[in-house]
């Protein structure tokens, strides 16, 4: 079955047509390696734990071994391979036995650096020899994890993710007691958008802004203002199981129902992998 499996996976990615971002060259980029092993009978993924530290937006977050490029990094392939190398001490493409297997579509992730943020290329591998890891001080613990036991939604659970006081759900995966998840710049980005058009077409939620921008607030927090209200309202129309309305949340805890000409998809796209 593990052998099955891997066999599907490189005959996918050979006929894969790769997604890239437009403004990729723009962009601060990197890479990561998605490592494949069958071990003991069972395909397994790499991972590691990173470190905690001060100013690391990724601090004890699980991983794929990876990180930004380097001015002497020929293309996002050798970002991977020479992050991989620095991160845990596998030299990937140093045997016979190690295999690129093809790279997946660009993901976006935290705009932290740059205005245009960062672009992550994954490259997946296929790695068929026993491996002596030596970590860096950036990996707390390279771990092993069954393919199998991610591609189980029986598995998947849920936790709270917090971002400018607005508490998110979020899926997630417990292997033990790592937790594992990811694709909060997706949820960032609906939410921006729902907040966005929210503001211009919901008469309350316009107020709401105008009222922030005549304050002084900048464009952009006050759409993230305004995210965070509409955010407030929707919880309260799936408490109180509300369906095609709009709910105002009055300062007093009551909730004012109104509605609207038009439906508003405002939903959050369900995520899945790991913080990159």
């Amino acid at each position: 079955m593990p052998i099955a499996t891997l066999q599907l996976i490189e005959n996918r990615l050979a006929d894969h047509r790769p997604g890239r971002k437009w403004l990729r060259r723009l962009m601060t980029r990197s890479a990561v390696a998605m490592i494949l092993q069958v071990r003991a009978g069972e395909l397994h993924i790499l991972m590691i734990k990173r470190a905690q530290r001060r100013g690391d937006p990724w601090s004890g977050h699980m991983a794929f071994p990876g990180g930004r490029m380097d001015r002497n990094d020929a293309n996002g392939y050798a970002a991977a391979v020479r992050e991989t190398r620095e991160e845990v001490g596998l030299v990937l493409g140093a045997d016979a036995r190690d295999r690129c297997l093809g790279r997946l579509s660009e993901i976006s992730a935290r705009p932290r650096w740059g205005t245009l943020g960062m672009t992550v290329t994954p490259f997946v591998f296929r790695v068929d020899r026993e491996i002596e890891f030596s970590p860096n001080h950036e990996v707390a613990e390279v771990v092993w994890v069954p393919l199998e036991f991610l591609l189980d939604t029986d598995n998947r659970q849920q936790m709270v993710w917090e971002f400018r006081g607005m508490e998110l759900p979020m899926p997630c995966y417990f292997y033990g007691k790592r937790r594992i998840w990811g694709g909060r710049q997706d949820a960032r980005r609906a939410l921006y958008l729902a907040g966005f058009i929210a503001s211009r077409f919901d008469p309350r939620i316009k107020a709401f802004r105008n009222a922030l921008t005549e304050r002084g607030k900048a464009t952009k927090t006050a759409i993230i203002a305004c995210a965070r209200k509409l955010l407030t309202i929707l919880n309260a129309m799936l408490r109180d199981g509300i369906d095609y309305l709009l709910a105002q949340c009055m300062s007093d805890g009551g909730v004012k129902e109104f509605r609207v000409d038009r439906i508003i998809d405002v939903s959050v796209p369900e995520t899945d992998g790991v913080g990159a």
